[in-house]
Formats: C-alpha cells, sequence, structure tokens
C-alpha cells in the first residue's frame, strides 16, 4: 500500500471514506479503499453531463472489496449512520 492522502497510518480506524470529485475516474486510485469491507460514499447529481461515477471508480472499489453508497438528490438515497460507541 503506498499511504493513499496520508491515511495508511490510519488504516485500522477508517471504516467508511467519502470517494473524491464525484466517483470521478481522475480522482480515484485504488488505495483509498485500504480495508476490506469499507464503505465508500459517492455523492452525484443523476443528471451530471461528466457521467459521474464512472465505472472505473465503483470497479475499483469494488474489486478491492468495498462497498458503495450513492447519494444524489432523490429522498431514497439518503444514508444515515448511528453510531454507538
Amino acid at each position: 500500500m503506498s499511504g493513499a492522502y496520508g491515511i495508511s497510518q490510519y488504516k485500522d480506524y477508517i471504516g467508511t471514506v467519502q470517494i473524491p470529485h464525484h466517483g470521478s475516474k481522475w480522482n480515484y486510485i485504488d488505495d483509498i479503499n485500504i480495508n476490506e469491507g469499507m464503505f465508500s460514499i459517492i455523492s452525484y447529481g443523476l443528471n451530471n453531463k461528466h457521467g459521474h461515477p464512472h465505472a472505473f471508480t465503483t470497479a475499483g472499489i469494488e474489486k478491492n472489496g468495498g462497498k458503495v453508497f450513492y447519494v444524489n438528490e432523490q429522498a431514497a438515497s439518503r444514508l444515515h449512520f448511528n453510531i454507538q460507541t
């Protein structure tokens, strides 16, 4: 692991990550998903002209054992986490 974005030292504490730039293939590297089973959240507009999220990004997340959550302007895509300590 190359330590994307300097997060490798926190690997054991990361379970959720916001994927950069709406899932653009130009702003994603596999090292973002450093833990298998990590929740990867992609926010994007349904009618965006750039085609985000890109299939390269979502395939990379799934290849590394990540779970993709898509959040957009539809109410049904809302994502809530209840965190208990």
